[in-house]
């Protein structure tokens, strides 16, 4: 559901719309903005709590990532004053350092905090995997037979 301010739900899907630009830019500093000072951030069966843990285990995940492209929208968003909820739908192709390419889609459901600045950020992701795919690595593609469509 959205409900609440609509400038306040432009300001969380802005939000998200920054953290996969950040993501995609492998910027550390523009993705440490979006979260709160105590945030807790739970993904891949990890626990992150603070900003600073928040943003080195992001930075652990990222060591391992040749290329992302990384794509959100919410399904809800629900503004309640200073504090608000989201969930978000992502899909994303991962490419590792060693060659192995991934497909995966998830939810994350969001807690956000609006700050002193008056600046939307997450109090509390929680990611769960819905889809994982591993397509079939670019050389042996290559090799397939082509079927034309007419």
């Amino acid at each position: 559901m959205f409900s609440g301010d609509a400038l306040d739900r432009l300001a969380i899907r802005e939000l998200i719309d920054r953290q996969c630009d950040a993501v995609m830019r492998f910027d550390p500093g523009k993705w440490e903005q979006g979260w709160a000072d105590q945030a807790v951030y739970e993904i891949a069966g990890h626990t992150f709590t603070g900003r600073e843990a928040v943003v080195e285990g992001w930075l652990g995940m990222m060591d391992r990532i040749k290329a992302i492209a990384l794509s959100a929208f919410p399904g809800a968003i629900e503004v309640d004053g200073e504090h608000a909820s989201a969930v978000t739908h992502t899909l994303e192709h991962v490419a590792y350092k060693d060659g192995t390419v991934r497909v995966l889609s998830g939810i994350y459901h969001d807690e956000l905090v609006r700050d002193g600045q008056s600046q939307w950020r997450f109090m509390r992701r929680e990611f769960s995997l819905r889809v994982l795919e591993m397509p079939a690595p670019a050389a042996d593609l290559a090799d397939a037979e082509h079927v034309d469509d007419e």
